[in-house]
């Protein structure tokens, strides 16, 4: 996907790993551009922001959207220009926003962000917090805003405004052009509190150029800003953009999502993708701004696009109707093609048209009927709780724009929030255009780097992939303790976290009651040989160290509900190397109260050596997506909730080969899966169903009494409060207590 026919670009590269920061000549003091955006951000009278002590550039590590660190912010040491940005760590940003100060506990590490307010990106400044390196993610957007760029005939100022009241921020620059001549201008949108600044630029002294022209016009113009002296504000902004896309004023663009995406192909060479790319018969791959085109800036400062559009010019021209193209397409559409013919450049594939990218498509209605169009917003509705995961939608009307951004909005934090799987890039060749290799290999590792970054920074990424594809022997004093000795009936693992104080404290209230019994040489150990209780974490909590099995490939995502990997790993681990060490296996989220002496007695009609996969057997509905088109149905789903259940030691020996495939592929396609269904969906593949253990008091309120009265006693109880834990251990045990 480079260029076939040389040009400009043999003098690019490659690149550097998609890790490294860009060359520290691109920043002005030669310690890397994100300082140098913080100072623009954090100096008064520099910058989009230039109220003195004003700005506050986030940093955060951030998954599909969701925060594993506390943010840090930038503010000036003086009131002078020229001082040095200083870094203040979130409860200086907490306090400024009114916010309450998220205690830090020594044993259980940051605790999350209280609310997303406080993500503020100044100045468009959006950064990774990724171990001890910062990584500067700047995404500027270009949206033509004439009359005359609009396609069939619209008028841009309606769909000028519900953009600016929705989803542009202060790096989305309003394009136009004047004649006659005028400096380069910026202004702030500001006529509906946007950020968004408005670029003013001067389209050539014959006065307005058609609509076709419009697109190699702005990138030429923008072009020469880049590589010009002038030291402006809102040159000096531009400049710090890393990449830039050209988006319609039609359609939606998920900032966050496309920005931490095109953060994970830095150093990728040529920097040009299409978020919607169409393959033609010539060969050339064509996108034009409805769905998206990105330029990176090193590319677009290689390209010499001034000469690339005059040289264009007179070829399209010259083709009578641009070689058949005709002239009522967008302008990005010339601009692609303009790149193919003169450089050899194809875009390459940059999302996913099915879930990502929603264009209007046509339905057949029937053999005797016209297809009936699906607008982007209908095809949005029907994704439920993935809308949040796409990238752009194409919208048919301002109503609609306003529409979609609700609905995505909405959706990210709601209660059925799913999360992103990233499954096409599985078989990338499904795609037309293909994906390319460089960028499926960028995008499925990108998760696992950061997250691995954050909560293993000391482990290489080639040892950590090789690991998931074969776990290694468990080591340290938990995992000798499960070898030890003859096989045990039952071994129940709680899987800990130290994502936040309440996860923290979650764990304490069920090592200092039902667990406590179980848990090798605690002070509350009872004479049970046939059970073991052992907690789960890759950074063991220090006081409960000697309990926990840590494993090299676990990874805490920090977050409540994705962490499908850390248990499937456990999973492939113990079926690989303690199989054969407990009759069962149970997992208990460390908010269920589990009564250990009922499971054990229930567990006796059942046979270890059989596949078994037992617990609260939950259905649930779900989409079955096609490849290469937009086809859904209705599919049903069955798996054990994941507030406690029970492998077998059969189930494990049956299922190991599935579950070692499994954990490598949903590391790289579906980080962010919940446990329980992704768990039940590879055991599925298995040949392992779910199957009912017995009562389980799942919807617990607080009413210790209404558990004492149930009948059959619940094996499990869930969710129960660290409070609630210590009251409802006293009851049953006062209860189970002899007369």
């Amino acid at each position: 996907f480079g260029s076939s026919r040389g040009g400009p670009l043999q003098g690019v590269g490659l690149g550097s790993p998609w890790h490294r920061p860009p060359p520290p000549a691109e920043s002005a003091d030669g310690r890397g551009p994100w300082l140098e955006c913080a100072r623009a951000l954090a100096v008064p009278g520099r910058g989009p922001n230039r109220q003195a002590g004003s700005s506050q550039c986030a940093f955060s590590v951030g998954i599909g959207g969701h925060d594993l660190a506390p943010p840090l912010q930038v503010s000036p040491s003086s009131p002078e220009a020229g001082e040095a940005a200083v870094l203040h760590p979130w409860p200086t940003c907490g306090a400024q926003q009114g916010l309450p100060n998220p205690r830090v506990d020594e044993r259980g590490g940051p605790a999350p962000m209280p609310n997303k307010s406080c993500v503020l990106t100044a100045g468009g400044c959006l950064h990774l917090l990724v171990g001890a390196r910062v990584v500067a993610a700047t995404t500027c957007v270009l949206v033509l805003v004439d009359d005359a760029a609009c396609s069939e005939g619209a008028r841009a100022a309606p769909w000028t405004a519900v953009l600016e009241a929705t989803w542009a921020n202060e790096r989305t620059y309003l394009v136009s052009f004047t004649s006659p001549p005028m400096p380069f201008s910026g202004a702030p949108g500001g006529t509906n509190g946007s950020a968004a600044v408005r670029l003013h630029l001067h389209s050539g002294t014959e006065g307005l150029q058609p609509r076709w022209r419009r697109g190699l016009d702005m990138w030429s113009r923008l072009s020469r800003m880049l590589q010009s002296s002038n030291s402006s504000s809102d040159v000096y902004a531009l400049k710090s953009c890393e990449w830039f896309l050209h988006i319609d004023v039609k359609s939606y663009v998920n900032l966050p999502r496309l920005g931490a995406r095109l953060d994970c192909l830095r150093g990728t060479e040529p920097s040009y993708y299409a978020l919607a790319p169409a393959a033609s018969g010539s060969g050339a791959v064509l996108a034009d701004e409805s769905g998206g085109y990105v330029l990176g800036r090193r590319l677009l400062r290689a390209l010499d696009a001034p000469r690339l559009a005059a040289a264009c010019e007179g070829r399209l021209l010259g083709g009578g109707g641009a070689d058949g193209a005709g002239w009522g397409r967008r302008p990005g559409f010339y601009v692609g093609l303009c790149a193919w013919w003169l450089l050899g450049l194809r875009p390459q594939r940059l999302g996913d048209e099915v879930r990502e990218v929603l264009l209007p498509q046509g339905i057949a209605a029937g053999a005797a009927s016209p297809p009936v169009l699906r607008t982007g917003y209908a095809r949005l509705r029907a994704l439920g709780q993935f809308a949040h995961c796409v990238l752009v939608v194409a919208c048919h009307s301002p109503a609609a724009l306003r529409g979609v951004y609700r609905v995505v909005s909405g959706s990210w934090e709601g209660p059925r929030r799913a999360g992103c799987p990233m499954t096409g890039l599985a078989s990338p060749e499904a795609a037309s255009p293909p994906w390319s290799r460089r960028v499926v290999r960028a995008l499925t590792e990108c998760p696992l780097r950061l997250a691995l970054r954050w909560d293993g920074p000391a482990e290489s990424f080639g040892r950590f992939a090789a690991e998931l594809r074969v776990p290694s022997r468990p080591g340290g004093t938990a995992a000798r303790r499960l070898r030890h000795g003859p096989r045990r009936r039952l071994c129940v693992i709680v899987g800990a976290s130290r994502a936040s104080e309440l996860q923290v404290q979650r764990t304490e209230a069920a090592v200092a009651t039902w667990l406590a019994p179980y848990l090798p040489d605690h002070h509350a150990a009872q004479a049970e040989p046939s059970v073991i209780g052992l907690l789960y974490s890759r950074r063991p909590l220090k006081q409960h160290r000697d309990w926990t099995l840590s494993l090299r490939g676990d990874l805490d995502l920090h977050h409540p509900k994705f962490s499908a990997h850390r248990f499937l790993y456990l999973w492939a681990a113990l079926a690989t190397h303690h199989a054969a060490d407990c009759d069962f296996f149970l997992k208990a989220d460390p908010d269920s109260y589990v009564n250990i002496p009922l499971v054990t007695r229930t567990l006796a009609g059942f046979n270890a050596s059989a596949s078994l996969y037992l617990g609260t057997v939950t259905t649930v509905s779900s989409l079955v997506f096609g490849s290469g088109h937009e086809q859904h149905e209705e599919g049903w789903e069955c798996f054990n909730h994941g507030l406690g259940y029970i492998l077998s030691r059969g189930a494990l020996r049956s299922a190991a080969e599935t579950l070692r495939t499994c954990v490598d592929y949903f590391a790289r396609h579906y980080l962010e899966s919940e446990e329980d269904m992704t768990v039940g969906a590879c055991l599925h593949a298995a040949g392992i169903q779910p199957r009912s253990l017995g009562p389980a008091a799942h919807d617990f309120d607080g009413d210790v009494s209404a558990v004492l009265a149930e009948r059959p006693s619940p094996l499990l109880v869930h969710p129960v409060s660290p409070w609630h834990m210590r009251r409802l251990h006293a009851a049953l045990q006062a209860a189970a207590a002899p007369e």
